[in-house]
Formats: structure tokens, C-alpha cells, sequence
């Protein structure tokens, strides 16, 4: 992590707004204060709140927290494919799955599976994870033309080695039934308080719903930054045919507000 991003963000004007509205959200400080407090390092802050947050929300209140919010997300996210899609007794498959609530809520209109990397399991914040089957991040554990959609929801970002996204992407393509569907969400990276900031975004959910403070998660964090029209280049060289204009409303395709997040659709046309 950069040692001091959280000042490089709380000193542009584009972003100190969001940073004052989350922190707030922990532990209320005013502007003199957050000023003084975001001259030092970035684990220095995060630990601050952190051990703020956790007197007034112990570890049971933070499950709930988490609980709260998978429910929110996977409601959503559900909402979503079946407003695009057909997904009724399709099969799906979610790559980089985080909790079980969105796999069984998908399960009452479809046959659906999650798989994640071993090491994601380090995190306490993620509640249930007994559906999620375990691979090596590149080779997928299913037969050939097996899925209707497969779903990756902001994990791409979390793979540094760019031989490893373009092996995954391709297994993809081969448990993908002819003319299926890849669904992606994504950031659109291009500066570096793009990074910063979404960086932020996610030690700020680790401090939040993480029962202890993981230093380790900040100091190991992986990511590997992309832009939209790179990751679009990634894909057709693979054999992916953009259907972005198969969406119902095409502002899901553009990225916006400070996160910078987006969907984006592929066809499989083998």
C-alpha cells in the first residue's frame, strides 16, 4: 500500500468530501481534526478508527453488520441479472465469490455455484463461505460448456499477474456454453487517486467489518489496476464479443461516481 494515500486524497477536492462522509460513518471528527489526523501514515488512521469503531460495535454487532450488507448486495445483484437475463433454470457460475447469501438466494430461480481462492478465507468480514469451492484461480473445476452465465463481480482488479487473468478468462470461455454470457463489474482505473481511492474503498470495509484489525490485509493487499478499454482489448483478443447494448439501461455501462465501477457483457461465440 502507499504509505500516505489517504493524504494525497483528503488533500484533492474531488475526493475529501467522500473520505469525511465515510469516516464520519466510524467515528465523527471535525475538519480541524480529520485535517491533523490525515498528516499521518495510512495504517496509522486506519488503526485509529478502527479502535474507535470497535467500542461502540463489538464483534457480534459487526457480523450483523456484514450480514446486513451481503443481503443488501446479493438482493441487488440478483435484481440486476434477472432484470438482463433469462436466468430462470439456467445454470450460473460466480467467480471470486465472497459469502454464501448471494449463491442461496441465487439457487430459488437457477442452479448456481461460487468458487474463490483458498487464501480469500483469511478475512473474518466473510460470514458464511461453506458453498464456495476452492480453486487454484485459474483453472476452473467444471466440465467443458457447462454454464449459461458465468458472473465476475470487481475480482479481476485483485489478480497482479496479467498471464493469470488472461488463463482465467480463457477457461472461462471453455466452461461457457455456446452464446453464453459473461457478466462483469469492474473499476475503470486511469489516474493514480483512481487507485488510491479505491483503495480506500476497501480497507475501509475491512476496518468496518472485520471483527480484529488485520494488518496483514493492508500490508499484502494485491491489486492490479486496469482501465475499461484495456480490459475490453483483453477480452476480444480472447474471442469475447461485447453485447453491452444488450443492456436495458445502458448508464450501467459507464463508469461513474468516484469508484469509477461499471458493467460490462460478453458473448461466447464459439
Amino acid at each position: 500500500m502507499v504509505k500516505n494515500s489517504l493524504y494525497y486524497l483528503w488533500n484533492h477536492k474531488k475526493y475529501k468530501e467522500d473520505l469525511h462522509i465515510y469516516f464520519k460513518k466510524i467515528y465523527p471528527l471535525n475538519q480541524n481534526e480529520m485535517d491533523e489526523i490525515m498528516k499521518k501514515d495510512d495504517i496509522t488512521i486506519y488503526k485509529f478508527f478502527f479502535d474507535k469503531f470497535s467500542i461502540s460495535h463489538d464483534r457480534e454487532e459487526r457480523i450483523k453488520l456484514r450480514e446486513t450488507e451481503q443481503q443488501r448486495s446479493s438482493t441487488y445483484k440478483i435484481d440486476f441479472l434477472s432484470d438482463n437475463f433469462d436466468i430462470k433454470n439456467k445454470y450460473i457460475l460466480d467467480i471470486g465469490t465472497e459469502d454464501c447469501f448471494y449463491i442461496d438466494k441465487l439457487n430459488k430461480f437457477c442452479t448456481s455455484y461460487g468458487i474463490n481462492v483458498e487464501s480469500h478465507e483469511q478475512y473474518s468480514y466473510h460470514s458464511d463461505k461453506s458453498c464456495i469451492k476452492i480453486y487454484d484461480g485459474k483453472n476452473i473445476p467444471f466440465k467443458d460448456n457447462e454454464f449459461d452465465i458465468i458472473t465476475i463481480y470487481m475480482v479481476l482488479h485483485h489478480i497482479t499477474n496479467i498471464d493469470d487473468i488472461l488463463y482465467l478468462l480463457n477457461d472461462a470461455k471453455r466452461v461457457l456454453k455456446p452464446n453464453g454470457v459473461l457478466l462483469l463489474r469492474e473499476h475503470d482505473f486511469n489516474t493514480e487517486f483512481d487507485e488510491y481511492y479505491i483503495d480506500f474503498i476497501h480497507y475501509y470495509y475491512e476496518l468496518s467489518f472485520n471483527a480484529d484489525f488485520n494488518e496483514k490485509y493492508y500490508k499484502t493487499y494485491e491489486k492490479n489496476y486496469m482501465s475499461k478499454y484495456k480490459l475490453r482489448e483483453i477480452l476480444k483478443k480472447i474471442g469475447y464479443v461485447c453485447t453491452d447494448n444488450n443492456f436495458k439501461k445502458q448508464k450501467v455501462t459507464i463508469p461513474k461516481t468516484t469508484s469509477r465501477a461499471y458493467y460490462t457483457q460478453y458473448k461466447n461465440l464459439k
